[in-house]
């Protein structure tokens, strides 16, 4: 028997406390998981199993894969490259303190790109061969990307959330 199998999280938590980060099988099992997630909205959807219980586990899935590699990836890059993988999480916990950043989102092609190339950047950093510089440079891309990304959702779910409380409040009554 070879010894335990360990999920991918805790290999990149491992890694950072013991100083020995398995960056290739966390690239490979981050390279499968990714691949896979870019195709089980399409199931659902061709298949009719969609729905926002459903919707809501993928970002949530997604968040989890981008915090682990995140956690792999700062062992070779420094600790901001976990600013990419705590992102979605401050997004949610600012939600707390702000409701208006719990409405939902409308649909936005720059959002899915941006959140796409962000395992990109860090299954590239993670790849064995790729030279630390290039993969720290590729990081230092996605993360100012995905602070502009949360920004722009930020300001757009204040200024509608604004715009209805304008909207909703009842008109001034006109003297007599």
């Amino acid at each position: 028997m070879s010894g335990p199998s360990w999920p991918p999280a805790a290999l990149a938590a491992a890694g950072l406390l013991s100083g020995s980060t398995p960056g290739g099988l966390i690239a490979a099992i981050g390279t499968a998981a990714f691949l896979l997630d870019a195709i089980d909205g399409r199931v659902a959807r061709s298949t009719g199993t969609a729905s926002a219980a459903g919707s809501q586990l993928d970002s949530d899935t997604d968040a989890s894969l981008v915090l682990v590699l995140s956690c792999a990836a700062a062992r070779s890059t420094g600790p901001w490259t976990l600013g990419i993988g705590l992102s979605y999480y401050a997004f949610l916990a600012a939600g707390w303190f702000r409701p208006s950043l719990r409405d939902p989102l409308p649909p936005s092609t720059v959002r899915k790109v941006i959140g796409a190339f962000q395992p990109c950047a860090l299954l590239f950093a993670l790849a064995p061969g790729v030279p630390a510089t290039a993969g720290a440079a590729a990081l230092a891309v996605a993360l100012p990307l995905l602070v502009i990304s949360f920004g722009r959702d930020v300001v757009g779910l204040e200024l509608r959330r604004r715009e209805y409380h304008v909207d909703a409040a009842p008109a001034p009554r006109a003297r007599a």
